[in-house]
């Protein structure tokens, strides 16, 4: 019998990294703007992640997020509470 690992009981199911998101868009000092073009996304894309209107982001996004955002994908997806690497 295959053991599975249980989901953490604090991430909603979706989970929604708009918080997250706009917590790392303040620290950074940059704005919307700057944030979509370095992560390569129309702004429009990015409105709709702060927002919660886009209710699933793709894995490259939110690794391009995290690298314009200079924070980890983890800290985006809730797993880790400090959103710098070690």
């Amino acid at each position: 019998m295959a053991r599975t690992t249980p989901v953490p009981d604090a991430l909603p199911h979706p989970y929604n990294i708009a918080p997250r998101v706009q917590a790392a868009l303040e620290r950074s000092g940059l704005s919307h703007a700057e944030v979509a073009r370095q992560a390569g996304m129309p702004w429009a894309q990015l409105w709709k992640i702060l927002t919660g209107k886009r209710a699933t982001v793709h894995a490259e996004t939110l690794r391009r997020l995290a690298l314009a955002l200079d924070c980890t994908t983890d800290y985006l997806l809730g797993l880790r509470d400090t959103p710098t690497r070690r």
